[in-house]
């Protein structure tokens, strides 16, 4: 028996060497024409990360390495902080080694975009199933409207946060995830959906209370930015129109009081919908944002404020804090909209202010140079990356660091950097 099996072991192996392939079977058993010579469909190459441009950071700008340097340690830094629950620890206090309290549903989702964010800016699988982790345990707070299936809404608990800015960094995050797949992005839509009923037909967003200043100045960029990578991925109608309604609201908002977190955040989902739209009316509204923060962006004039150039105050009595990220991302999504363009000088004027606003962020970040008085680990686990909230408060928040990297990472994108 044992000689019968290697026999046809040996036949079969030799079948599959040096003999013709099988013919294709006859018409009269296909009970149809014989197929036609067919061209092998090319192989499909693997796309590289965009931060493969930058294989060595020797041969790039100054301003080019230290945002790819900021944006990948700043994302280790979150995914060293993750929890086992999926959710990120808040802070640390470094000078007494503690974490710190304050944290909101709202925060863990911004750092829960900014690591999706870093996810495919790099195709790391850790950042990715970070990133995905974070979006599940963030899903969990959320609910589908029991008067409309097209809608999911969140349920998180009152003071940890706003309910509509937390909505639209989790469409974000979705957004951004390289491993979203057709049920997650149909959470997305249905938060995105929600989102939309928040627009009111004066085109303001329902969100915040009258002592939250983000109300006014954070949450309804993040909405419309949202909703902007929302209608690109799935154009439907009326989404951009309820984008248009947002962008002429919140334009009359600035001019009436102008504000860097408000320009900042409006940005980039203008410059997103142009690049859709081609509207001359929506480059208009970035170009007046962007126009308003170079002028109001603080310079190196003074001697005293060295230390703050760069920086952007969002008020006459603070000095600049890690906020200045979100005018650091409105001012590169400025530069990349002087590009599509083009508009050679307001380029010119743009891209400067956006180096200067990276120094200063830089200045926020721990980096190797500037932790050498604590311990080796200690640096290594809890500093290097992180993001302390202003010149004068060495406290890490996990906010304050995801608002960098995506700013950061925004920069890396918008051309300013002399790639494509």
């Amino acid at each position: 028996m044992r000689c019968i099996i290697c026999l046809l072991t040996l036949a079969a192996a030799s079948s599959s060497f040096g003999q013709a392939p099988p013919m294709t079977l006859p018409p009269s058993i296909l009970g149809k024409t014989a197929p036609q010579n067919v061209t092998p469909a090319v192989a499909v190459v693997a796309k590289s990360p965009p931060i493969a441009r930058y294989p060595n950071l020797a041969n790039v700008a100054p301003e080019t390495a230290q945002a790819v340097l900021g944006m990948r340690t700043g994302a280790e830094w979150l995914a060293r902080r993750q929890l086992a629950h999926g959710k990120f620890l808040f802070g640390v206090n470094p000078t007494l080694r503690t974490p710190l309290e304050g944290d909101t549903e709202f925060r863990q989702a911004i750092a829960t975009w900014a690591v999706c964010q870093a996810a495919a800016f790099t195709f790391d699988e850790k950042l990715t199933a970070c990133g995905g982790q974070a979006i599940l345990t963030l899903l969990a707070q959320t609910k589908d409207d029991a008067t409309d299936a097209t809608v999911r809404m969140p349920t998180i608990p009152a003071g940890s946060g706003d309910a509509v800015g937390f909505a639209a960094c989790l469409v974000l995050a979705i957004e951004a995830l390289p491993s979203a797949d057709a049920k997650l992005l149909n959470e997305a839509e249905k938060l995105a959906n929600f989102l939309r009923k928040q627009i009111r037909a004066d085109g303001g967003v329902n969100c915040g209370d009258a002592n939250d200043p983000d109300a006014m100045n954070v949450y309804p960029g993040l909405v419309l930015q949202a909703l902007a990578l929302n209608a690109r991925r799935k154009p439907a109608a009326g989404k951009y129109e309820a984008i248009a309604k947002g962008l002429g609201y919140y334009r009359a908002a600035f001019r009436a009081k102008p504000h860097p977190s408000l320009a900042g955040t409006i940005l980039p989902a203008a410059v997103e919908v142009y690049i859709d739209t081609r509207s001359a009316d929506v480059a208009a509204i970035a170009m007046e944002m962007g126009d308003w923060l170079c002028n109001a962006q603080l310079g190196k004039t003074d001697p005293h404020l060295v230390l703050l150039a760069g920086g952007f105050r969002t008020s006459s009595t603070i000095e600049p804090s890690f906020e200045t990220a979100h005018a650091l991302r409105g001012l590169a999504a400025a530069t990349h909209l002087s590009r599509q363009i083009p508009d050679p000088a307001r380029y010119a004027k743009y891209r400067p202010a956006t180096v200067e606003a990276i120094r200063f962020m830089r200045g926020l970040q721990y980096t190797a140079d500037n932790t050498m008085h604590f311990t080796g680990e200690f640096r290594s686990q809890y500093l290097i990356g992180g993001v302390r909230t202003g010149m004068n408060d060495g406290n890490i928040r996990s906010d304050a660091t995801a608002l960098s990297l995506v700013a950061f990472q925004r920069f890396l994108e918008s051309g300013a950097d002399g790639r494509e």
